[in-house]
């Protein structure tokens, strides 16, 4: 299925989860591929492929439910998780998307057809004589493999191909005082094993663990803090993770906001005390965001300066950028929960805690909790990943995909402070990558249980760890 645009034609596969767009201007080579990999993927005697030019400064585009494998060394071929369907593939060392022919119904000119990979005589049946007598020119039979090879590949240059990406984020950033306790004991005195003072907050953390695996890519900050010495901290703690602070809002009056976290070593647990609100700096105006630097590729909402927050997002949308917000509340108060909707609604991606799904929209299935959300932010259809914790998360977009938490040794487990915010930041990375949100999800996963093993909301993330553990990479 496919339907054309101005300059493209975006190809659907069967269930409408997944859609590649694909020039409209090119006139493909039709390839009928006879390799033993494709008459297994088939379940027929060969597959047909149109060829698209895909260089990795401007790439083929893949959207919505897909995920990847690699059938060889060098072939990565990607599917629908949803219906199955096959989309194509790419070949190391080329740049060219082979995209499933039959996803592309408008094509009315192909520069060649050649039949590729054919077997030899004693495996050509009877159906495959019939389909290669349509080819005169024996040039247009190839009966080796094409396609080269490679020992060693290095996949993240592949998903670094989005190096001029910019993300920002738009929230709190604060300063954190960690305070490590073996034990909580009500009404006792209790010593401290360690203090220890760092940046944080909610789009601090985030942004800094998306800075650590789109080192291609620009990724900066829309905050306020005080004019004060912690919100020096803020600012240079972001500078030094290579988070751009241009955008930053220093204000004249108010404290910049310090939280106070206690951490109890024996249960997890911690506790989170901040300032009184009347001290602490005012939310972003809409009029301190108007001139923010720059068109923004990807703008990430933490749920916190919510009026401005909407201001922003409009105009990144306006500019064809993408929103992706975090459902978090600072109050339960019934307006802050209406712009939050409202919120949601720009976005084309939402987060959100189960316990937040199961507050505020009633459903006896997580499905069922799913449908109702998605009725009351109406809209455009959006991806919702719902997270669970230490049981995983998962995705609903028409369905609902689980994805499984990553296992970790508790004993391994230092601190929980910032696990959400890793797992927010490293999800709009892969995302900005190109990668399907299936395996964005699980590498999301991945990084936010990585991130309980350290002190802090900001443990850097290894990505050659990430290449080791995660299997697609």
């Amino acid at each position: 299925m496919s339907d054309s645009s101005a300059d493209t034609i975006s190809c659907q596969c069967h269930c409408a989860s997944c859609v590649i767009s694909v020039p409209l201007d090119h006139s493909p080579h039709l390839y009928h591929c006879f390799c033993e990999t494709c008459t297994k993927q088939s379940g027929g005697t060969h597959q047909s492929f149109l060829t698209y030019p895909s260089y990795p400064s401007s790439p083929i585009k893949i959207s919505g439910l897909f995920s990847s494998y690699k059938s060889s060394p060098t072939v990565t071929r990607f599917f629908c998780t949803n219906c199955g369907c096959n989309l194509g593939s790419t070949v190391l060392g080329k740049n060219v998307f082979y995209l499933n022919a039959a996803l592309n119904t408008n094509v009315m000119v192909v520069e060649s057809e050649r039949a590729i990979f054919v077997p030899e005589n004693e495996r050509i049946n009877a159906v495959n004589v019939n389909i290669l007598s349509a080819f005169k020119n024996e040039s247009h039979i190839i009966t080796h493999h094409d396609y080269g090879g490679v020992d060693e590949i290095d996949y993240s240059q592949d998903l670094n191909r989005d190096g001029n990406v910019k993300v920002m984020f738009y929230g709190v950033a604060c300063l954190d005082k960690l305070t490590y306790i073996d034990r909580f004991d009500r009404n006792t005195k209790i010593g401290a094993t360690k203090i220890k003072y760092m940046p944080g907050g909610n789009a601090g953390n985030a942004a800094c663990a998306c800075k650590d695996l789109l080192d291609g890519g620009k990724v900066g900050i829309v905050t306020k803090v005080g004019g004060d010495g912690s919100g020096e901290i803020v600012i240079e703690g972001m500078r030094g993770r290579g988070v751009e602070v241009e955008d930053v809002v220093v204000a004249e009056e108010g404290k910049t906001l310090e939280v106070n976290i206690i951490i109890e070593r024996e249960s997890k647990g911690r506790t989170c005390l901040s300032l009184p609100r009347e001290e602490m700096v005012e939310d972003i105006k809409g009029e301190e965001v108007k001139d923010l630097s720059g068109k923004t590729d990807w703008a990430v909402f933490d749920g916190r300066h919510l009026e401005s927050a909407l201001v922003y997002a409009r105009r990144v949308k306006e500019q064809g950028g993408k929103v992706v917000v975090e459902a978090e509340l600072r109050s339960r108060s019934h307006s802050i929960k209406i712009e939050m909707e409202h919120l949601m609604g720009l976005a084309d991606y939402v987060v959100m805690g189960e316990d937040f799904l199961t507050e505020f929209y009633d459903g006896k299935t997580p499905k069922d909790r799913c449908e109702r959300w998605k009725n009351t932010i109406g809209g455009p259809k959006k991806w919702l990943i719902v997270t669970r914790g230490d049981k995983g998360s998962y995705l609903y977009y028409t369905t609902l995909l689980e994805s499984p938490a990553f296992y970790i040794d508790p004993d391994s487990i230092v601190d929980s402070t910032g696990a959400g915010d890793c797992f927010l930041g490293s999800l709009v990375a892969f995302l900005a990558k190109g990668v399907g949100v299936s395996e964005a999800l699980q590498a999301a996963n991945w990084a936010g249980m990585m991130q309980l093993k350290g002190e802090g909301g900001r443990v850097p993330i290894d990505w050659n760890l990430a290449k080791g553990t995660l299997s697609w990479l």
